[in-house]
C-alpha cells in the first residue's frame, strides 16, 4: 500500500464513519444516557484520529517553516532595534532572543493548523463514496452498529496492508512487534486509535440498547 492508496482508504472509512455518526445523532436526538454520551465522545475521537492518520506535514517541513518564520522575525527585530531605535548590541540580542522565544508557540500553532488542513484535504469525501445496503426491516440502531463494524473491517485492512508494506514489516508478525510499529508510525498509530474508539462506541451503543430493552 502506497500513500495514495492509504489516503483513499482513510477517506472511504471516514465517510462511512461520518454517515454512522449522523444516523446515531438522529437516532439519539433528545435522549439522555451515559452510554450515549460515551458513544458520541468515542465516535468524535475516532473521526479526529482517522483524520490525523493522514500524517499531516513532515518534521522536515515543520522545521523549515519554523526556521523561516523565526529567521525573518529575528532579522526584522534586530534591524529595527539596531538602526531605528539605536539599541546597543547587548540589548539588540536580548530583544531578538525574546521575540524568537515568543514565536515558538505561534509557530507551533501555525504548523498544527497547516497539518490539520492537509489531513482534511487528504481525507475529504471520496468522489464515489461507499453505499451500504441494509435489509429494509433492520432496526436503525442495528444498522448503525453494522456500519461501525464495516468501519472496523476497513481499518483492519488498512493496518494489515500498511504494516505489511512498511520497511520494518518483519517486526509486525508478533503482537509486541506490531505494537512497537504502531507507536513509531504516525499513520498506523492514528488508524489504531480510530479503530479502538470505534470499538468502544460499538460497545457503548450495545450496552445502551440492552438497557433500553430492559426498561421497555
Amino acid at each position: 500500500m502506497n500513500r495514495g492508496e492509504l489516503y483513499e482508504h482513510l477517506a472511504l472509512n471516514k465517510h462511512l464513519l461520518e454517515v454512522a455518526v449522523a444516523r446515531f445523532a438522529s437516532l439519539t436526538d433528545g435522549l439522555k444516557h451515559p452510554r450515549i454520551d460515551t458513544a458520541r465522545d468515542s465516535l468524535s475521537a475516532s473521526g479526529a484520529a482517522l483524520t490525523g492518520a493522514a500524517g499531516g506535514i513532515s518534521a522536515w517541513t515543520r522545521t523549515c517553516l519554523g526556521m523561516v518564520a523565526v529567521g525573518v522575525a529575528a532579522w526584522a527585530v534586530a534591524a529595527f532595534a539596531r538602526q531605528l531605535i539605536g539599541l546597543s548590541a547587548g540589548w539588540t540580542i536580548t530583544a531578538t532572543v525574546a521575540v524568537v522565544l515568543a514565536l515558538v508557540w505561534p509557530v507551533n500553532m501555525l504548523n498544527d493548523a497547516l497539518a490539520d488542513r492537509v489531513n482534511r484535504r487528504r481525507t475529504k469525501r471520496p468522489a464515489s463514496p461507499l453505499e451500504m445496503v441494509a435489509p429494509v426491516d433492520l432496526d436503525p440502531a442495528a444498522e448503525i452498529i453494522m456500519m461501525l463494524w464495516g468501519v472496523r473491517d476497513g481499518l483492519a485492512v488498512v493496518m494489515k496492508r500498511w504494516s505489511g508494506a512498511h520497511r520494518f514489516a518483519y517486526v509486525a508478525h508478533s503482537a509486541s512487534g506490531f505494537d512497537w510499529l504502531r507507536r513509531h508510525d504516525r499513520h498506523l498509530f492514528g488508524v489504531s486509535v480510530a479503530d479502538r474508539c470505534v470499538c468502544q462506541a460499538i460497545d457503548s451503543i450495545e450496552i445502551w440498547l440492552e438497557a433500553r430493552e430492559r426498561h421497555r
